[in-house]
């Protein structure tokens, strides 16, 4: 191949990158395309067909239940005073009134609290164990989406977990 010819397919080679890249320029650089006449049409059709479809298939739900019908919350009430207090986070629970003692749990958000011993605060755990926190760690009750809210304790549900009532004035 004499060196001409070489010049001549290196040129169209590199007209052809820059007409690719143009037209890539191009497509990217194009306004969207309104909604076309007849896609109006469809949806028109759409809502109609929906319409329709509900008309046919009545659905009926019945007067609703009574407050009094809905059961309610099964729980074992908690033996002694405990109130419902905030905690700082991921705190060590101890299994005894001393920070040597083995931890138990970690603490969250809030906490059922008994009495205090030696800078320790009695906490109740889940299925009716107990467990100490720093008493230190240990604040008014408080919830961050409902600053208002009040919270008691009202023992275990059957599953062993705390059952809390957090109502909003």
């Amino acid at each position: 191949m004499n060196l001409s010819k070489t010049k001549l397919l290196a040129a169209l080679s590199g007209l052809a990158l820059l007409a690719s890249t143009g037209c890539a320029l191009a497509q990217s650089e194009t306004p969207p395309q309104p909604i076309q006449p007849h896609m109006g049409r469809e949806m028109k059709q759409l809502d109609q067909l929906s319409k329709e479809n509900n008309a046919l298939v009545h659905r009926n739900w019945g007067p609703p239940q009574p407050q009094s019908s809905i059961p309610h919350t099964k729980f074992t009430p908690a033996h002694g005073f405990w109130q419902c207090l905030s905690v700082d986070d991921y705190k060590h629970i101890h299994s005894a009134p001393s920070a040597s003692s083995p931890a138990v749990g970690i603490t969250y958000g809030w906490l059922a609290a008994g009495p205090e011993t030696a800078g320790f605060t009695k906490v109740h755990l889940a299925r009716g164990k107990i467990g100490y926190v720093r008493s230190s760690y240990i604040h008014p009750f408080h919830d961050k989406l409902a600053p208002h809210a009040i919270c008691t304790f009202d023992g275990d549900q059957p599953s062993g977990i705390n059952l809390f009532d957090i109502r909003t004035p």
